[in-house]
């Protein structure tokens, strides 16, 4: 299962600047193997991802990306 949460605009800091992004929690449960996690995105107006942490799997660690310069 799950459900995104719309946070709000929050100023993140990338790489050599300051952005104001809409950080949306996507919180994802698997009650077969008893795992839950929220993984976390720093979106801008056009719907692009700048930034990521997310959870891919309970054995795994925590994956960040950040984008430093946006695809033209």
């Amino acid at each position: 299962k799950a459900k995104f949460t719309k946070i709000g605009f929050e100023e993140v800091d990338l790489f050599d600047r300051k952005e104001k992004l809409l950080r949306i929690d996507e919180n994802i449960q698997n009650s077969t193997i008893g795992w839950n996690a929220i993984n976390k995105y720093w979106i801008d107006k056009e719907g692009f991802i700048w930034k990521s942490e997310q959870n891919v799997s309970p054995k795994l660690p925590k994956i960040y990306i950040e984008i430093t310069k946006k695809p033209s």
